[in-house]
């Protein structure tokens, strides 16, 4: 099994992370209790641009974000909240994703996170967790995730 967490917080890698902090806490539990693979990827630390397809220019990062995307089973979608909202890096991440709707199957015509399992964590120093939560779910189901009962966590 093979857990992707998309950290979308704001902060680079040099710096300390509360989001990135509750990632790992999360992911141990996946490595250590059912033997899953898991890795963060840091939005913040890659160029990609806004829009709403799979490549926006010859520099995006994106498409390689997006092959780890397809190939995870597990997708999880991390975010501070930022005036209880989730970070306009976690909007980009669903505005970007907005671009797979071209990319159905072509045996089934499903989108590539369908049947994939979404879920949401979320830290922050003001009230907006359920609102975060709330919203990274319902994108994650509109792009063809399933969301089981009580698929979020949030570090307030």
């Amino acid at each position: 099994m093979q857990i992707l967490f998309l950290n979308c917080t704001l902060k680079n890698s040099s710096d300390t992370s509360n989001t990135r902090a509750l990632c790992d806490d999360v992911a141990s539990v996946y490595t250590n209790e059912y033997d899953a693979q898991a890795e963060v990827i840091r939005i913040s630390d890659y160029h990609v641009p806004p829009g709403v397809a799979s490549r926006m220019s010859d520099e995006d990062e994106w498409p390689d974000i997006l092959e780890k995307i397809k190939s995870a089973d597990i997708i999880i979608v991390a975010t501070p909240i930022w005036i209880g909202n989730i970070s306009s890096l976690a909007q980009r991440v669903f505005e970007r994703l907005e671009g797979t709707y071209a990319e159905g199957d072509d045996e089934t015509g499903q989108y590539p996170l369908y049947n994939k399992v979404g879920a949401a964590l979320i830290t922050g120093t003001e009230d907006g967790g359920h609102f975060c939560a709330k919203t990274i779910n319902f994108c994650l189901y509109r792009f063809g995730c399933t969301i089981p009962a009580g698929a979020d966590c949030y570090w307030v």
